[in-house]
């Protein structure tokens, strides 16, 4: 409780965050997918933007694409 407490976390309010480099494809995609079904905000990045971009549609609300290299 204590640490919750210094995160500022209340009861029922953890958002739970991931972060997918290569994600716009294949393996990293797939754990994306895995993620966001059990709840997970993901972020997919990649160095194709613009095959992130349509892959971030597929997983639905709550997540986004970044541009990486």
């Amino acid at each position: 409780r204590q640490e919750r407490k210094l995160l500022g976390v209340q009861e029922g309010c953890i958002v739970k965050t991931l972060l997918v480099t290569g994600g716009g494809e294949g393996l990293g995609f797939a754990i994306a997918q895995r993620f966001a079904k059990d709840g997970y905000r993901v972020a997919l990045a990649d160095i194709d933007s613009e095959k992130a971009m349509g892959r971030v549609s597929e997983l639905g609300s709550f997540h986004m694409a970044l541009h990486v290299d």
